[in-house]
């Protein structure tokens, strides 16, 4: 399995590489949040809209966090 190495090398490539599928994740959860917000807020109270943004932000956190945990456990602690 190849290991991506930002030691060596030009910098741009495995940089879009690692940075791409966590924007991409970053911005569907974002989109996601979005139109859970619109719809519980034509339906529902203060309260709901709230709750779902509460959580709609602990959801971008998981999805910023996890990717890059495990990329790290990948890369940097491979030794």
């Amino acid at each position: 399995m190849h290991t991506p190495d930002f030691t060596e090398g030009k910098i741009i490539g495995p940089l879009l590489r690692f940075v791409f599928p966590i924007m991409f994740a970053l911005f569907l959860q974002s989109l996601y949040g979005a139109v859970d917000l619109l719809i519980v807020g034509k339906y529902s109270d203060a309260a709901n809209v709230s709750a779902v943004s509460t959580g709609s932000q602990l959801m971008q956190s998981v999805t910023i966090f996890f990717p890059i945990w495990r990329w790290a456990q990948q890369c940097c602690w491979a030794c």
